[in-house]
């Protein structure tokens, strides 16, 4: 493939090229220096973008279909849909629900991840809830918020067959120290998220395994010049990883631009 931008890890080529072979990339560079000698070329329209699929690791679900339908046909129409957007795979994610609801998306999620299907690779499950704080429900139902409890995650993760990768939870709340070290400890990785933690507990959990923040900004406590609370923390951390919504309506741009410079794109993830 000719023209068109290509974006690699390391920069931007104008006017590049990839060489595929047997399906995989063998080479990509400036147009002119693509050999004369390749068995097809397709031109791309100078306006197209070459680049690296899209992982999605948090999204509730596409074309009108949800994780929480708990169906192989909701996981199939997600996957078949989010390559249309360059997202080449997902985490897909659950959200505040009974204990029941969430199991049986789990289960779901398990069931589907053995089946053969066409587009975006589901690389596991993102537990969003229901393990927050009432005072940052945002859009989790209230009704079904508990205290973390890592035996109740320990079957969620025996029903996800080992597939959950990140748990969004509120560590300030009951037992939630005892489950980011539990998380940490066995390669799941807890995310701060819906939580009115302050900035001590923040460090508090980091110093447990806290290393991600979910949807940063949204739905935890705000920095003050006082209290940095969640969001100054996140900053603060030297390794704290975080998402944030960047459709320009749950952040604005202008404080997007401030997380990018303060984190960095080795910390910063758009979602």
């Amino acid at each position: 493939m000719t023209g068109g931008t290509v974006v690699t890890e390391t920069g931007v080529i104008e006017n590049g090229f990839i060489l595929l072979e047997d399906g995989r990339i063998a080479d990509y560079g400036p147009k002119e220096r693509l050999a004369k000698d390749v068995d097809e070329v397709n031109e791309l329209h100078d306006t197209d973008i070459i680049m690296p699929g899209f992982i999605d690791i948090h999204i509730h679900g596409a074309a009108g279909y949800d994780t929480m339908d708990a169906t192989e046909e909701a996981l199939k129409v997600i996957a078949e849909t989010l390559p249309k957007e360059g997202t080449t795979s997902f985490l897909a994610t659950t959200i505040t629900d009974t204990a029941e609801n969430i199991s049986s998306a789990l289960k779901n999620a398990a069931a589907f991840s053995k089946t053969s299907y066409e587009g975006a690779e589901m690389l596991g499950v993102h537990l969003e809830g229901p393990f927050i704080s009432p005072k940052h429900a945002g859009a989790q139902p209230n009704s079904s918020i508990i205290p973390s409890s890592v035996g109740l995650f320990k079957k969620w993760q025996e029903s996800a067959a080992g597939l959950i990768r990140i748990v969004t939870m509120a560590p300030e709340e009951e037992n939630g120290m005892e489950l980011v070290q539990y998380l940490h400890e066995n390669n799941v990785i807890p995310s701060i998220g819906h939580s009115h933690a302050t900035f001590g507990e923040v460090n508090k959990a980091a110093d447990h395994g806290l290393k991600h923040a979910t949807h940063l900004f949204n739905a935890m406590r705000p920095m003050h010049h006082r209290e940095p609370g969640v969001v100054g923390a996140v900053f603060l951390h030297p390794t704290m990883l975080a998402e944030i919504i960047f459709d320009r309506i749950h952040v604005s741009n202008e404080m997007v631009r401030l997380a990018y410079r303060t984190l960095g794109s080795d910390r910063m993830m758009l979602i």
